[in-house]
């Protein structure tokens, strides 16, 4: 775990609390019909959570799996959120917002931080 926290999270407690913090009020975008609105927060959660679950059935590295749950949408506290129908559909706009994201990532994270997310999306 020390490793995670030198490595993966270059900022300081203080500038990383403010920063993940902005993720609570943040509304997850999406297009379709859904009951409640959803915060970036809540849904990195509940995406880590599933990644727990998911593990009984596959193998892959949980560590791993786990760090880019919890930092996959964080580069949104500084960019917002963009639906994922329209990165679908918009080819340009989702390749520009991956290397908006990645510049995000290594300015308030770290290189780690970046390539983890690059690797998910690749």
């Amino acid at each position: 775990m020390e490793k995670f926290n030198e490595t993966l999270i270059s900022a300081d407690i203080i500038d990383f609390s403010k920063d993940i913090d902005k993720l609570r009020f943040l509304t997850r975008y999406q297009n379709c019909p859904r009951v409640i609105n959803e915060n970036v927060a809540a849904h990195s959660f509940f995406v880590a959570a599933f990644i727990l679950k998911l593990k009984d059935y596959y193998e892959f590295d949980l560590e791993q799996a786990l760090k880019t749950a919890l930092i996959h949408d964080m580069p949104e506290a500084f960019i917002s959120d963009v639906p994922h129908s329209i990165k679908v559909r918009n080819k340009d706009l989702a390749d520009a917002l991956e290397k908006i994201e990645h510049t995000v990532l290594v300015e308030h994270l770290s290189e780690e931080a970046a390539e983890l997310v690059d690797s998910m999306n690749s």
